[in-house]
């Protein structure tokens, strides 16, 4: 379960931008997928609408764009006891990404794939270069990668070691881990650098697309 601290160092508003030919769409229908797909439980709908602001189609760029008071959610989430995963919301909201047959040639956002082997077997999912197995199952069944997705990163809580990387993805370290950790190296264009957080170094790899 996410811990108070986190839901404290999330950016206000979290700004999403989805592709889709479809320019019927409502705000109440991506609210919707918020509520039933990145969360354990289904809260309210009318209590989910009130998060999201800004709604908007852009029709030269074939859009959706809309922000998400992140910070807001997050607490009430918390305080209510209900696991949730907001990590890729860009991705995570799109049609399919819940499909073992998603297509994701055209953006940066992982798929779920399913491997067996010796009657076992396991859930993937793969990041630009990188794959983590995220579960073993009995069976492969499709419509189980929601509550997989919800309860993919290993969240309790939040600890101290060190993380290197190259100093150029220093920014994008940042929007994972939502504040900026202090340098204590640099050499060679990397960097060291000592972080809190609830996920592990493999897991933010994962997030940023490094082997």
């Amino acid at each position: 379960m996410f811990n108070v601290s986190y839901a404290k160092n999330l950016s206000a508003y979290y700004e999403v931008s989805i592709k889709n030919l479809d320019d019927k769409l409502t705000q109440s229908h991506f609210s919707n997928k918020i509520r039933s797909n990145l969360t354990s439980q289904a809260i309210n709908q009318n209590d989910m609408d009130k998060y999201v602001t800004n709604f908007f189609y852009d029709k030269l760029n074939q859009l959706y764009k809309f922000e998400i008071d992140i910070n807001a959610l997050t607490e009430k989430l918390i305080l209510e006891k209900i696991q949730f995963n907001f990590n890729l919301l860009n991705c995570s909201l799109m049609d399919d990404f819940f499909s073992f047959n998603f297509d994701n040639s055209e953006n940066n956002c992982p798929k779920f794939e399913s491997i067996s082997l010796d009657n076992k077997h396991y859930i993937y999912i793969s990041n630009f270069n990188t794959s983590l197995r995220i579960k073993e199952v009995r069976s492969i069944d499709e419509n189980s990668l929601k509550d997989i997705w919800v309860n993919f990163l290993s969240i309790s809580e939040p600890y101290d070691r060190e993380y290197s990387l190259e100093y150029d993805r220093y920014l994008d370290l940042t929007k994972i881990i939502n504040y900026h950790p202090k340098i204590y190296l640099y050499k060679d264009k990397n960097i060291l650098l000592k972080i809190n957080h609830f996920y592990s170094n493999d897991e933010i790899n994962f997030l940023l697309g490094l082997l």
